[in-house]
C-alpha cells in the first residue's frame, strides 16, 4: 500500500511542477513573442518535455507513465492558461453588448 502511495505522490509532483514550468515559461515568452499560438505550443512543448524528463530522472519508467504524465501535465498547463485570464481564453469579456 505504501508503494501505491509514494508513486502516486511522485506522479502528482512530476505533472504540478511540469505544467507549473510550462505556464512560468509561457508567461516570460508572453512578454516578447507577438504571436499566440508560438506562445501556447512553446509552453505547452516545455510542459511535456519537463514532465517525460522528470518521469524518467525518477524511474518511472513505464511508456504508459510518461503518456499519463504528460497527458495530465498537459492539461493543467491549459488550466493555468485559462485562470490567468490571458486574451485568448478570455471568455468573460467577448461578449459586448
Amino acid at each position: 500500500m505504501l508503494a501505491y502511495l509514494t508513486i502516486f505522490s511522485v506522479f502528482v509532483f512530476t505533472v504540478v511542477m511540469s505544467a507549473a514550468i510550462g505556464f512560468l515559461f509561457y508567461q516570460v515568452i508572453y512578454k516578447f513573442s507577438p504571436s499566440t499560438a508560438i506562445k501556447n505550443v512553446l509552453g505547452a512543448g516545455l510542459t511535456v518535455l519537463i514532465s517525460c524528463i522528470m518521469t524518467k530522472l525518477l524511474l518511472l519508467g513505464a511508456w504508459y507513465f510518461y503518456v499519463a504524465t504528460s497527458g495530465v501535465a498537459f492539461i493543467f498547463y491549459v488550466v493555468f492558461i485559462v485562470l490567468s485570464g490571458n486574451e485568448l481564453f478570455n471568455f468573460r469579456n467577448n461578449h459586448k453588448n
